[in-house]
This record gives C-alpha cells, structure tokens and sequence, in this order.
C-alpha cells in the first residue's frame, strides 16, 4: 500500500515533484515573458505565491487606468459639447435680445 505525499510538507529535503512521494505544494506553470516566449516553471508554491499576487496586483490596476483615461476622454468630449452648447445658448440670447428690441422699438413708433 502506497502513502500519497509521502514528503509533504518536508521543505528541508524537498522532494521537487508532486507525485506519490512529493509534496502537494510543488507546482509546475507555464511563463510568458515579455518577447511572447513560454517556459514551463516548476517550484515550490510557497515561494510561487508572491510572485503570483505581484501577478494579479499588477494586473488588477490596468483596467483602473483603463477606466480613468476613458473618463479623462469623456469629460474632455462632453467640455466641448458644453462649451458649444454655451456659445449656442449666447448666440440665441443675444439674438432674442436683438428681437426684443426691435420688438419694442416698433411698439413705440
């Protein structure tokens, strides 16, 4: 009768797999670097684990940057659309001005 994870946990005598006489920690993943090239890592999990969550940390701040440059874009956009509609509105006030003046100036004569 075989006993699974016969070393587990034996870090000082780490048995470097995963197997029937390994330990459960012992993982292997693939890595991709910056060039696009994929290797096949294997370590031990608890020395894996930093890495990984310096991983996922760096991973979960792009899409708030994503998310902040997308609304820098829109309130740049909806600043012009403000600005134009305020000219618009200028322009309009200005000419009913103009209107109502005429308006009364007709009224008086």
């Amino acid at each position: 009768m075989t006993q699974n994870y016969r070393n587990a946990m034996n870090c000082r005598k780490c048995p470097g797999n995963n197997g029937p006489d390994g330990c459960p920690v012992w993982i292997e993943y693939t890595e991709t670097n910056a060039n696009g090239e994929t290797r096949l890592t294997k370590e031990c999990g608890h020395q894996a684990w930093p890495k990984f969550m310096g991983h996922v940390l760096a991973a979960s701040n792009r899409p708030a940057a994503a998310i902040e440059s997308t609304r820098n874009a829109l309130v740049e956009a909806l600043n012009g659309v403000g600005q134009v509609l305020d000219n618009r509105v200028d322009q309009s006030v200005a000419k009913l001005a103009q209107d109502s003046v005429a308006l009364i100036g007709k009224d008086n004569a």
